[in-house]
């Protein structure tokens, strides 16, 4: 809908229904330095709420008219928590506020172009290599949204390789586990499990809380809060082909459409492609099929336990067995069942399927597909080739 009674000036910006319930409110602050003028823009449900963004955005830019040139880092990140971190997922805001809130106290005040990458790697050397990475995430995500928006000409820290603990006193403080095992330090820092270690987990996570989420993400490569939110109508069980003798083939698929996380009750998807039917690897499938079968209503959902309590129930599977009262029930009884297994979190239980897949000789184009990823994406955050196995099978080429 384009029409003028659809449109309201207000100050030096507009409100526009750009669709019917949809509110686009617009207004320009100075102009980029190609000469083109810069536009901040947000969507709201109704009206009211696009013209008071509109008016408290007017007061703002009206006491800084040279926004863009200029701006501190600690004006940036403010407009970025109003305009854009609204659209992300709870957790996602959580996790930037807590990042973000050390890099505001120390150089909020500095202007965004002065910003340098000694400067900022200096901050991430004091601080664990995983807090840095998080870090890094976030204030690279407030920068690049400032040059879309028009905000910043450049961003300063584009391209800029940073170093993640190597030179911080946590690495120093484990430097010793080289002369020690240099093999045990190397293993025991992997993320995504061998093909016998989710065996031994397939024995002894049986009949646990956690068993159906795990056989979603181990066996079909789903995030955790897209197992979480699967109900038994989600789930069914086809004949997929029929072997050399006139078996049938059968195989689980999961409608993958909603993610359940521990903010969020329930929500979409984490992208509009991760909506797909996916299939499940064997033995996983049929485990999982007898699971939901016995659920009793079309609506129940997989996995009784609370999103925000898995991190919980997990760590406790591989804590040292516990003593239980012979009267307790078995549900409770969950402390121990995989004491032994080299600990990881859930959530890498996705980089584990699709390490089982790669392993499998399935090209890295169609495992991309399987997991919902673009080849980039699944090379940079899930691919562990095992390259033991790859170096065997050349060596047998090598004849001489």
């Amino acid at each position: 809908m384009s029409n003028d009674s659809t449109r309201r000036k207000a100050g030096a910006g507009s409100v526009r229904e750009y669709r019917p319930g949809k509110w686009r409110a617009r207004i320009t602050c100075g102009v980029k330095a190609d000469g083109t003028p810069r536009t901040l823009s947000k969507v709201f449900d109704n009206q009211g709420d696009a013209e008071s963004w509109l008016r408290a955005r007017s007061v703002e830019l009206s006491s800084r008219p040279d926004v863009g040139a200029g701006i501190t880092l600690d004006q940036l990140w403010e407009l970025y928590c109003d305009m854009r971190l609204p659209e992300l997922a709870k957790t996602t805001q959580v996790t930037y506020r807590q990042r973000m809130r050390p890099v505001v106290d120390a150089i909020g005040e500095q202007d965004v172009s002065t910003i340098t990458h000694g400067q900022i790697q200096r901050m991430y050397d004091g601080m664990r290599p995983s807090i840095a990475k998080r870090t890094n995430t976030a204030l690279s995500a407030t920068l690049t949204w400032g040059v879309r928006n028009g905000l910043l000409d450049t961003n300063p820290l584009y391209k800029a390789p940073f170093v993640y603990g190597e030179t911080s006193r946590y690495a120093e403080a484990e430097a010793d586990v080289w002369d020690v095992d240099p093999f045990a330090a190397i293993e025991g820092a992997r993320d995504v499990w061998s093909t016998a270690e989710v065996g031994e987990c397939f024995r002894r996570i049986r009949g646990l809380p956690l068993e159906s989420v795990w056989l979603c993400c181990v066996g079909a490569g789903l995030r955790v809060e897209e197992a979480f939110a699967l109900r038994k109508m989600d789930v069914r069980r086809i004949v997929a082909s029929y072997d050399e003798y006139g078996h049938e083939i059968w195989v689980t698929q999961l409608a993958v459409h909603h993610a359940t996380t521990r903010e969020e009750k329930r929500k979409s998807t984490k992208t509009a492609h991760s909506i797909d039917i996916v299939p499940m690897l064997e033995p996983f499938g049929e485990r999982f099929w007898q699971i939901v079968d016995a659920l009793p209503e079309r609506q129940s959902p997989i996995c009784s336990l609370s999103a925000a309590r898995q991190n919980r129930h997990w760590r406790a599977y591989f804590a040292k067995p516990a003593y239980y009262h012979k009267r307790m029930a078995d549900s409770r009884k969950v402390q121990g069942h995989l004491h032994g297994l080299p600990y990881i979190p859930l959530s890498r239980m996705r980089a584990t399927h699709t390490s089982i897949v790669q392993d499998a000789g399935v090209l890295d184009s169609i495992n991309a597909l399987m997991h919902r990823n673009t080849s980039t994406v699944q090379r940079k955050h899930y691919m562990r080739p095992d390259v033991t196995k790859a170096a065997v099978q050349v060596s047998q080429l090598l004849d001489f």
